[in-house]
């Protein structure tokens, strides 16, 4: 009985030890794995260009008008008091890889939407630049999208800088 006992303790020992053992190993060659990122060469274009992105509503469309990206992938709904607004794409840097859609109104920008590159937006520090880590709204397959309202528009902007938000909501990554 007592041989059957010790046998069976033996047992359950092997196992455990062979259990540590390949559990250790998975876990060096998984620390050992070298993960090769591929070099990006950013794109660069010092040109700012506005481009007016949406069609006007009709009474037998939507009172809403689309603005659709299909490079980037992704759109938004603005309301018809947006009517007239237009788009500044700026392209990358050779110092940071983003490129941002702001919504204008009388030459005043009222928020911007910023697409990053996973790898960019991984690189940024929640310490050093809280309010770009912070403003996240969505993600996609290749960018990392934040929106960032503006706070200084002329008083006449006052009642569109309210619906930010409400534009916001309709925020979609494709």
């Amino acid at each position: 009985m007592e041989q059957g006992k010790s046998n069976t303790v033996l047992v359950v020992l092997a196992i455990i030890i062979t259990a540590i053992v390949v559990g250790g190993g998975v876990y060096l060659w998984q620390q050992q794995k070298v993960i090769e990122t591929p070099q990006v060469t950013p794109k660069i274009e010092a040109t700012i260009s506005e481009v007016p992105k949406v069609k006007p509503p009709t009474p037998e469309t939507s009172t809403k008008m689309t603005y659709k990206n299909d490079e980037y992938g992704f759109s938004l709904e603005l309301l018809p008091t947006w009517q007239g607004y237009t788009v500044i794409e700026e392209k990358a840097t050779e110092e940071h890889l983003t490129v941002s859609f702001n919504f204008n109104l009388n030459n005043e920008t009222l928020f911007a939407v910023s697409a990053y590159t996973k790898a960019e937006f991984a690189k940024i520090n929640p310490n050093e630049d809280p309010i770009v880590f912070n403003t996240k709204i969505a993600e996609n397959t290749s960018f990392i999208f934040t929106a960032i309202g503006s706070q200084d528009n002329s008083e006449s902007l006052y009642p569109r800088r309210q619906e930010v938000e409400k534009i916001l909501e309709t925020f979609k990554a494709y």
